[in-house]
C-alpha cells in the first residue's frame, strides 16, 4: 500500500520587499522631532522597515518595528 514515511509539512516563508521615497518640506525644521510610522497597524505581518533619512545636513539609518515605530531625529 501507500505509506507516508516522515510525513513532513514545510511551511514556506514569504519575504516581500518594496521601496518608497518621500520628500517633505518643513517651514520650521527645528520643530521636526520624529515621524510615526503607522504602516504596522495596517500590515500586521510586517516585521520591520529599514529607513535611510537625510534632514538638514544630518543623515542616518534606522530599522523600525511594530514595538518601535517612530523615526526620531
Amino acid at each position: 500500500g501507500d505509506e507516508h514515511h516522515g510525513d513532513e509539512h514545510h511551511e514556506k516563508e514569504v519575504h516581500s520587499e518594496f521601496v518608497a521615497n518621500y520628500s517633505m518640506v518643513c517651514e520650521k525644521p527645528e520643530n521636526f522631532k520624529f515621524i510615526g510610522l503607522k504602516l504596522f497597524n495596517s500590515f500586521e505581518l510586517m516585521e520591520e522597515v529599514k529607513v535611510q533619512w537625510i534632514i538638514q545636513e544630518k543623515q542616518g539609518f534606522e530599522e523600525l518595528t511594530p514595538d518601535s515605530p517612530n523615526l526620531e531625529f
